[in-house]
């Protein structure tokens, strides 16, 4: 075999390495393109199942929950996300509303619920308990403190629920989002492309992290979403 001969019998044996390379590599990218989707799709399965757990509390109270359950001192017990427990699922377990979230009797189903509020994490981290989901609160949204919010008063644009990459709060804890000090970072979400949203009519959207600050406000409000379209 000549040298020439060689030489292209190598080339021809490289262009196949890097075919199959590069079509490993388009493989794995699309292998975790799919991940990321269904990943996605979990957790807006997930807003869905609490959007109705809303409903169904404001079917019986005639009023969204508010943020923080207080005590008669004014003193925050609880999260809103614990008091959609019982709403969430057949719910069988001894907890006291009128107690603080961390009481021993309420910390027994700290494990059992938060698969619903924290996702993908491995049961022994420390951030199991952190909630990846958080209402707004602050003037003019449904979760400002002041006044009882229906869900009949709002615009079905209006956001109840946002999605937060890690916020640090047990998910029975008080603890939530403040309309006039919302992170920069929000809009990027879990993984980094965008978030997780639930509207009062109970449809549950991912946002592209292009979204702006400012845009997403004004559907955060009763008045804003009035105002403006989602579409």
């Amino acid at each position: 075999m000549t040298s020439l001969s060689r030489g292209k019998h190598v080339w021809r044996w490289l262009l196949v390495v890097l075919v199959f390379l590069g079509l490993g590599h388009g493989l794995l990218v699309g292998l975790s393109g799919l991940r990321r989707n269904a990943k996605r799709q979990q957790r807006l399965n997930v807003l869905n199942q609490l959007g109705l757990a809303l409903t169904t509390f404001d079917a019986i109270y005639d009023r969204l929950p508010p943020a923080a359950r207080l005590d008669e001192s004014g003193k925050p017990l609880s999260s809103w996300r614990f008091q959609m427990c019982p709403y969430l699922e057949s719910f069988m377990r001894d907890v006291d509303y009128d107690k603080p979230w961390d009481d021993p009797v309420n910390r027994e189903i700290a494990d059992y619920f938060a698969w619903i509020f924290r996702f993908f994490t491995s049961d022994d981290s420390p951030m199991r308990y952190h909630t990846n989901l958080m209402v707004v609160t602050g003037p003019g949204t449904p979760f400002d403190g002041q006044k009882e919010c229906r869900l009949a008063d709002l615009d079905p644009d209006t956001i109840l629920v946002v999605e937060v990459a890690d916020s640090g709060v047990h998910w029975m804890e008080p603890g939530d989002l403040s309309i006039d000090n919302l992170p920069a970072s929000l809009v990027k979400g879990i993984d980094g492309n965008g978030f997780c949203v639930l509207f009062a009519d109970r449809s549950a959207w991912f946002l592209d992290s292009g979204v702006s600050l400012e845009d997403l406000k004004k559907f955060l409000t009763i008045d804003g979403a009035k105002q403006y379209d989602r579409e």
